[in-house]
């Protein structure tokens, strides 16, 4: 008969009907303990898959070539149904863009570059072809009397083939352009899109007005409202302003919410709205909870780089302080430490018994770091708590017997 319910195993649910745990299931993970719903279990996250249930971290990055949105199952474009509403979570780079490993959006395909679809990474344009814009699928040929370098961006008017540190000194010029351009009628006529990192609303005369906040970045060009730029996605950092990328992963021993505008998590994105994606299809509200994005990882819990919330404390381990990348050590002999918490209990090598960790039970033994109490072996017994080793167990006196283990 049970004395005391287990508290539920990470990569599992316990319904209030269940006599076992259940796998969470497929497309999902849980490195939490105690679920009570299959609804619990989290999504797997963007860019990465898990194919199989009772997962308790995503299997591994989605196939460069691919990109997976949240729940995916599989790393390619194979049968991956959502069965809630029917659609995809892994999808094949649309023709236009290249998705490298453990995408979770498809990248547009720069100019001077061209996507066929399904692509790694863009491939140059050859000598003789060019392209002036971006999410091409083909090169255009280089018109009779002018010169394409390969890769090169050529402006299809005059031929002149200009460059990224030309763009610069384009912006750097007061002259303004349209909605989602800059530069128009400078450099001998080149219309350049808005650059990444930006956005140019119409009549924008000076490109540092126009550059993304802290806390989002804008691989695209052609944007024209500050909404259009991307939160920083959770376990980066997007500091400063006008990136085209995320600046880097959190640092170890913090987390970084979506949003964060610096390395410790300690700033945050204050846009009250955002875009769901470039396009702006839909504006979505945002929940701004103070100027934090993160922070520091609290004692019970560890926070690797490039964490986006705090991880409990592994099984047979201890994280004592705050700010952790990884856990301090062992539990101490005399105890064990079976399941993974954050807190109290996964803050001390010598844990109170609760939360699946305590002192050795009577009748077992406990070295350094266990998992589990080792029972105490057949022929042997022991009525004391907090054993440390096979020799606290003792051999039965003659007129008993110690049967089980």
């Amino acid at each position: 008969g049970t004395v005391e319910p287990w508290p539920c195993p990470v990569g599992h649910y316990c319904g209030a009907n269940n006599s076992s745990p259940v796998p969470c299931p497929a497309g999902t993970y849980s490195n939490l303990i105690e679920l009570e719903a299959s609804s619990e279990c989290r999504l797997c996250d963007p860019g990465k898959y898990c194919s199989t249930a009772g997962l308790t971290s995503p299997t591994g990055s989605c196939q460069a070539g691919f990109y997976c949105e949240a729940g995916a199952i599989n790393s390619t474009g194979a049968a991956d149904e959502d069965t809630s509403g029917g659609r995809r979570r892994v999808m094949a780079c649309p023709a236009g863009h290249y998705c490298t490993s453990g995408a979770s959006v498809p990248t547009p395909c720069p100019p001077g570059t061209y996507c066929e679809g399904g692509d790694k990474e863009p491939t140059p344009c050859l000598a003789g072809t060019y392209n002036m814009e971006e999410m091409q699928t083909s090169c255009r040929t280089c018109p009779a009397g002018y010169l394409c370098y390969p890769g090169g961006v050529v402006d299809y008017s005059d031929g002149t083939t200009f460059s990224p540190s030309m763009l610069e000194a384009c912006l750097a010029s007061p002259e303004a352009g349209g909605s989602g351009r800059m530069c128009v009628s400078t450099m001998g006529g080149h219309n350049f899109s808005c650059p990444p990192g930006h956005y140019c609303p119409e009549g924008l005369r000076d490109s540092s007005l126009g550059r993304c906040p802290p806390g989002t970045f804008n691989a695209h060009h052609g944007l024209n409202n500050v909404s259009q730029c991307m939160s920083c996605p959770p376990g980066m950092y997007c500091s400063g302003s006008g990136l085209a990328w995320p600046s880097g992963p959190c640092l170890p021993g913090r987390y970084c919410r979506e949003g964060a505008a610096d390395q410790y998590g300690s700033t945050c994105d204050n846009r009250s709205v955002a875009c769901d994606s470039p396009r702006c299809e839909l504006m979505i509200a945002r929940e701004i909870n103070g100027r934090s994005c993160g922070g520091e990882c609290p004692a019970g819990w560890i926070c690797p780089e490039g964490a986006w919330a705090p991880l409990p404390c592994p099984p047979g381990k201890y994280c004592e302080q705050a700010g952790r990348a990884h856990e301090t050590g062992p539990c101490n002999a005399g105890y064990y430490c079976m399941l993974e918490v954050g807190g109290a209990s996964g803050s001390t090598a010598t844990p109170g018994n609760s939360e699946g960790r305590g002192q050795c039970w009577a009748g077992h033994y406990c070295a350094e770091g266990t998992i589990a109490p080792e029972p105490c072996p057949r022929g042997t017994f022991s009525g004391r708590v907090g054993n440390t080793q096979l020799s606290d167990c003792t051999a039965c006196p003659a007129g008993h017997y110690c049967a089980t283990e």
